[in-house]
């Protein structure tokens, strides 16, 4: 038995690697692969990017039959169907959109077992012919993505979710599991009994993204600071807009600004939607204006930031949301932006909705835990573990408030000139024009309205009026100032105010953080000059031509984090490149020439390889004199025939010389030169041996070019 499990294990790292290209799981993966593989149903909850896939895609490659995954939107679907089949594994999509080509394929490629993932939505998994078409095959596994929608307490319910269980009961003897990236106890709770889940354990997951950095602020001169944002953080980026509207109007003010940007909602025609998300996929348009109806299939892994333009309606929104940056696991930013004003949009959705008083004391409930984040001063990242009952005190480091703690002082004396003008106006004053007594301003409405003759009047100048802004909301949050929303937003004076007034009480506030425009200007965004074409720059530009010649994503080539791994480590060698993180079985074959032909032709890697020659390099060679066969140095070294034989035509290169009639014979030789001759000099080896038609090995050709170099 204890054999029988280091097998399975053993088979897992194996699968993990081959189509997979890494070395070791994730916390909590194999403990899942473990638990569907003994016929157990789980209920799996990682943060996004933190390898839920990975924990039905491996059982589905050691169980016999077809692990069926059931996802919620088609372009989610097609995207991880591309990864897999780029990964050398079968895998289908069937939905709406399957031409009957496609589904006798399927049908056919199921049966005869090649098939090993086909992704279904709910809506055609609860239909009476889908069941009819399972029957055909045998189904090893059922995964449910996104297991949040199926409870009503979760932040996307999807009715159609709620039908699930029926294929369980149906399929009673097969292993599923649900997953999901954000679940409170509730919604865990809900998962497990809407899906009627058996024997079941819950694995979660650390709910803290440590490369993700979160910074909060007052929604206060938005477009400017975004602008700057971007200048400062260049790459792929969402921001979500609370309506259709605001995404076209965020949208247009960056491009007026000469940064390009799409936006996205769902009043667009679907070809229309289609379009923006492929530009967005394929590295074609870096920025995005969206509602929340983009990004649920998003797989894009270097999107390096998301922006809230205003603030999300509870956390699991927030925090899924967010997580669609980094997903390569490199830094990346979350900038939220709140406002009164989104409160009270929430709050009259949920009062003025259908559903039960139950539901809507939840969900008001919820809204107010996010407006607490919001405006925190403490740790974000606790404020979130903590809601999701990962209980903790300790600072994380990467929110704004653990890099630049709030700076505290005494603010009474701010907070009287405040209620006095609020009192001395009637309480008829708003945010704005509260500001502009204080300040002392001449506009009209003030002077016809006498703002001017009140004795507060002007005894803020010393304050700038983005500071008094700031101010008045935290006035707000601590109670002593409210915001009537039925009378046009205007201040008034609450139960605490007369203590702060009459100097019975203090309060503290925080100085504001950020610049204002008084203070500086919004700067252009900054482009990278890249003065000597460097290695990452290259790599990223032939995954973007390989990505186009195929059809997909490029972050389906190679995502961000394994091409910054091939440039800080510089492979030399298949071997070497094989080491990598991201890179397997699938991918070393089929682009590892041309990656290492890259990085050998990048000069500086060329001087650093030099400085490293006596290490392997010099081993190879010292056996080569002792009389060492390529096969014995193989051996002997631990290494593949390809490697020896790349370190000798690196050692030819380097004026040593070598022998190499032993692994390439004349007529090949002859065969390589008369190819290179017709093909015109071309820059690399995998036109040649396209052109031989692959009668000609790719080390054999860097031999035949490495001896044609010095016109042997």
């Amino acid at each position: 038995m204890k054999e029988l499990i280091m097998e399975k294990k053993e088979k897992a790292y194996e699968l993990l690697k081959t189509y997979f290209g890494y070395n070791e799981f994730r916390p909590n993966q194999y403990e899942v692969i473990e638990h569907a593989l003994a016929g157990n149903d789980g209920l799996v909850i990682m943060p996004t990017g933190g390898g839920k896939s990975l924990c039905f895609q491996i059982p589905a490659l050691m169980l016999d039959g077809v692990t069926i995954v059931v996802s919620p939107l088609i372009a989610l679907m097609q995207d991880q169907v591309s990864g897999l089949n780029g990964n050398g594994i079968k895998a289908y999509s069937y939905n709406s959109h399957s031409s009957s080509e496609e589904i006798v394929q399927l049908k056919k490629s199921a049966v005869d077992g090649s098939l090993k993932l086909l992704y279904v939505s709910p809506e055609k998994l609860n239909t009476q012919s889908f069941f009819e078409f399972v029957r055909e095959f045998k189904v090893s596994l059922v995964a449910v993505d996104e297991a949040h929608c199926v409870s009503v307490w979760g932040n996307d319910f999807r009715p159609d979710y709620t039908y699930i269980h029926r294929f369980r009961d149906q399929y009673a003897n097969v292993p599923f599991l649900a997953l999901t990236a954000t679940a409170d106890t509730a919604t865990q709770e809900d998962i497990v009994a809407q899906l009627h889940l058996k024997n079941s354990n819950t694995f979660l997951s650390s709910f803290e993204r440590t490369n993700i950095t979160m910074y909060a602020e007052q929604g206060l001169d938005r477009i400017n600071k975004i602008f700057k944002f971007i200048g400062n953080n260049p790459g792929s980026g969402i921001i979500y807009c609370l309506s259709r509207k605001s995404t076209e109007e965020v949208a247009q003010k960056l491009n007026d600004r000469g940064i390009p940007a799409l936006f996205y909602h769902a009043k667009m025609t679907p070809e229309d939607r289609s379009d923006v998300q492929k530009a967005f996929l394929e590295d074609r348009t870096n920025i995005i204006c969206a509602t929340i109806a983009f990004g649920m299939g998003i797989d894009k892994s270097n999107i390096r930031w998301v922006i809230h333009y205003n603030m999300p309606k509870n956390l699991e929104g927030f925090y899924q949301e967010i997580g669609r940056a980094g997903r390569d696991g490199l830094p990346a930013k979350s900038l939220l932006y709140y406002s009164y004003g989104d409160l009270e949009i929430y709050k009259d959705f949920i009062s003025k909705g259908s559903a039960t008083d139950e539901f809507k004391e939840v969900q008001s409930s919820k809204l107010e835990r996010m407006w607490e984040f919001s405006n925190s001063s403490g740790c974000r990242t606790n404020v979130i573990l903590n809601y999701f009952c990962e209980y903790t005190t300790r600072r994380c480091g990467h929110c704004d408030n653990c890099l630049q703690p709030p700076k505290f002082f005494d603010g009474s004396v701010l907070a009287q000139k405040a209620l006095s003008a609020i009192i001395k106006c009637k309480e008829e004053l708003t945010i704005q024009l509260l500001v502009d007594v204080l300040r002392g301003s001449m506009r009209k409405e003030i002077t016809e309205k006498g703002y001017d003759a009140v004795s507060p009047f002007g005894v803020g100048r010393d304050e700038s009026a983005f500071a008094w802004r700031e101010y008045i909301v935290q006035m707000m949050h601590k109670g002593i100032v409210r915001m009537d929303f039925t009378n046009g937003s205007r201040l008034k004076a609450t139960p605490l105010s007369a203590d702060i007034l009459y100097g019975k009480s203090k309060i503290e506030l925080v100085k504001p953080s950020f610049e204002t425009p008084e203070t500086k200007k919004a700067e252009k965004p900054k482009v990278r000059q890249d003065v000597d074409g460097g290695l990452l720059d290259k790599i990223k530009a032939w995954r973007l031509q390989k990505s186009r010649e195929e059809g997909v994503p490029p972050y389906i080539i190679f995502n961000d984090s394994t091409l910054k791994l091939i440039t800080d480590q510089k492979p030399s060698t298949l071997d070497e490149l094989n080491d990598i993180s991201g890179v397997g079985a699938m991918k070393l074959k089929k682009y590892g020439e041309e990656i290492l032909e890259i990085v050998l032709s990048d000069k500086k890697i060329k001087k650093i390889l030099k400085s490293e020659a006596g290490n392997t390099y010099e081993k190879t060679r010292r056996l080569l004199d002792r009389g060492f066969s390529a096969d014995q140095i193989a051996e002997d070294r631990q290494i593949s025939k390809d490697t020896v034989i790349s370190h000798l035509i690196y050692l030819h290169e380097n004026g040593e010389l070598i022998d190499f009639s032993s692994y390439i014979t004349d007529e090949e030789l002859k065969l390589v030169d008369d190819a290179y001759t017709k093909l015109e000099n071309p820059e690399g080896l995998k036109s040649v041996f396209e052109y031989l038609e692959e009668k000609v090995t790719y080390i054999k050709i860097r031999i035949a070019l490495a001896l044609r170099k010095k016109g042997v």
